[in-house]
């Protein structure tokens, strides 16, 4: 909250609509959280929640930077037991040109 008072807010950005129920609950009852629904696909696979991120951090600032973005080749931040970590289950390689196009456009810098 120091460096960025900007940050008040909790949003929750998935693609997923099943928890929907709980997210509209969660809003009706935190003033400051939000959730934002994204379908979009690159390819044919769902977008990493990564990238659904950074898709809405540049939408609302000049640029943002990424620390450690390294499009599937470590285990997610739990671990390697999910679903998720099942090798096919995201576009990494179209997720890595669309990031590289925001890099071409100053969009996003990779620290």
């Amino acid at each position: 909250k120091k460096q960025h008072p900007e940050f008040l807010q909790t949003i929750v950005i998935t693609e997923s609509e099943k928890s929907l129920t709980k997210l509209k609950t969660l809003k009706k009852q935190y003033e400051d959280f939000d959730y934002i629904i994204d379908k979009g696909r690159l390819g044919k696979k769902k977008m990493s929640t990564g990238i659904l991120t950074i898709k809405y951090l540049v939408s609302i600032y000049d640029y943002i930077s990424l620390v450690g973005f390294d499009f599937g080749k470590s285990n997610h931040y739990w671990g390697n037991f999910g679903p998720s970590d099942a090798p096919g289950n995201h576009a990494w390689e179209e997720e890595q040109r669309f990031v590289n196009k925001l890099v071409e456009s100053k969009k996003v810098k990779i620290l």
